[in-house]
């Protein structure tokens, strides 16, 4: 609780300089985040190949790029499993200021408000001798780097595994041109998203956005409710697709596919109010606990489609893909049960539950693809990609309750993913590759000078691939992600940070 205390004053220490500045992130509603995430899944978890763009003839092109599926030579059955944990923390650090002298109690963690003092000025409780004398003195940490786990002020963990992808390719023969078939089942496991903010405050005394009241003047007082807000969305999103490839000439391939997204989602959202704030003027205010706590939990069903178009241009030591997907209207139908609590010193009062439903729609625009391998000498070969998705041109479209009205998800920003990487013949029967890729974020930290470019999340991924002759082949994945960035106010900065670690295990079996 003093360390509630202590990040709420914070944040309301905003109000005595500025009123366009920003503030800590409230938190964003429960609505499609995860969703970019689960949509841009790495191929590396569905086979054999160094990326589903530029590959021909690999069971990646199933579900990434269907024009390299003319490559394939006979049947090819591919199946695998998958295994993902994330990780989340955050570690605030605050800087003091000459305003508000009773201010270090609560920055530090030193002064916890006794109930018997609800409704009285600040001023009061501090300066008649003082009158509530409920803290406590200690030394703080030091040492400690501001993005590692031993400085953080809340973490948490989530894993997810199980089957990642089952396809089928046919090659055919019509008309003396060359044909493959495809289709394939792939579960998008990735989609989990996390966000916490013990400070929800509402209106937000520091940050236009967040429905800013105005100044106080001492003509009369500004209640600021605040709540300790948390959402978790855990995704179990899967991709149909269906292709198929021609070989238009010898170094030309085409392709055309249809990946239809259904799926799943658990969610939770909890908004659990610590009391609120009369502000009176820039240096009086009056603090009350009042606690009344708000749970959504339930689940979202999910559902579209999209077009893919692919081109792969094949030469002897160079080849090239592209690839392009359609615009995509991603509809959510949520269903929630809504209870509602109210405690007085740690008491119930009442209590009730209702179920709210509910329609989203997202329009995603379409994203574009580009791969180049190169392959000069016999065992190397060398991968570049680069994928654009145009996200900041998204438009959400959802019901607007009355009691589901809080705030709404951030707008989203472009999405530029950059990947590159190698292969090398380690035995005739084994290769070995490491790729690098970077993946920004959809949206923008509060506080961030750059504005139409997310946190960037840098991933390593190993993999082994491993051919058994006629019993087929495996292939083993290991990547690692990491991602931390800094949300920068006047008060005080948060050093966010969150990993993920992913294993994935294919096999791939070809009739020649």
């Amino acid at each position: 609780m003093r360390r509630k205390i202590s990040y709420f004053l914070t944040s309301f220490l905003v109000l005595a300089f500025l009123m366009n500045v920003q503030a800590q992130n409230r938190g964003n509603i429960l609505s499609f985040q995860g969703v970019d995430k689960a949509l841009t899944f790495t191929p590396g978890a569905f086979g054999s190949g160094l990326d589903g763009i530029s590959d021909l003839g690999g069971s990646a092109s199933i579900f990434a790029n269907p024009a390299g599926l003319s490559g394939i030579t006979g049947l090819t059955v591919s199946t695998g499993l998958l295994s993902i944990e994330n990780k989340w923390w955050e570690n605030q650090h605050y800087r003091p200021n000459r305003l508000f002298v009773t201010l270090p109690f609560y920055l530090e963690g030193l002064y916890v408000p006794d109930p018997v003092n609800n409704g009285r000025l600040d001023s009061d409780v501090f300066f008649e001798s003082l009158l509530d004398t409920s803290y406590l003195v200690s030394n703080p940490e030091m040492g400690l780097e501001h993005f590692s786990e031993a400085a953080a002020d809340w973490q948490q963990k989530e894993a997810v595994s199980g089957l990642s992808h089952i396809g089928v390719a046919l090659p055919v023969n019509i008309a003396g041109k060359k044909f493959a078939f495809s289709a394939g089942y792939a579960s998008l496991l990735n989609g989990i998203s996390y966000d916490r903010n013990t400070t929800y405050l509402t209106p937000h005394p520091g940050y236009v956005d967040y429905e800013m009241p105005a100044m106080a003047d001492g003509s009369d007082t500004t209640r600021i409710d605040w709540y300790d807000f948390e959402r978790l969305q855990k995704m179990n999103l899967s991709q149909i697709s269906v292709g198929v490839g021609f070989e238009a000439t010898e170094n030309i391939h085409l392709g055309l596919g249809l990946s239809m997204y259904s799926g799943s989602s658990d969610e939770l959202q909890i908004q659990d109010k610590v009391g609120y704030f009369d502000l009176i003027d820039q240096n009086e205010f009056i603090w009350s606990y009042d606690t009344m706590n708000t749970k959504y939990s339930g689940t979202a069903d999910f559902s579209g489609s999209a077009l893919k178009l692919g081109l792969v241009l094949d030469y002897d030591h160079f080849r090239m893909g592209l690839s392009y997907t359609s615009k995509m209207d991603l509809t959510k139908d949520w269903s929630y049960e809504e209870t509602l609590t109210y405690l007085q010193d740690d008491t119930l009062l009442t209590s009730s539950t209702s179920t709210i439903e509910g329609q989203s729609i997202l329009t995603i625009p379409a994203s574009y693809g580009v791969g180049v391998q190169l392959m000069p000498v016999e065992k190397f070969t060398f991968l570049l990609s680069y994928e654009l998705h145009p996200y900041g041109d998204s438009e959400l479209s959802r019901d607007t309750l009355s009691n589901f009205s809080m705030g709404d998800m951030q707008a989203w920003v472009d999405q530029s993913i950059v990947q590159f990487g190698m292969r090398y013949q380690l035995h005739k029967m084994v290769n070995v590759n490491a790729l690098y890729r970077s993946v920004p974020m959809s949206y923008i930290p509060d506080g961030s000078a750059i504005r139409d470019r997310g946190p960037e999340a840098v991933a390593y991924r190993f993999g082994l691939e491993v051919d058994l002759g006629m019993l087929g082949g495996i292939d083993l994945g290991y990547e690692i992600q990491d991602m931390k960035y800094q949300d920068n106010y006047y008060s005080n900065t948060n050093y966010s940070r969150e990993q993920g670690t992913s294993f994935t295990v294919s096999y791939i079996y070809s009739i020649k």
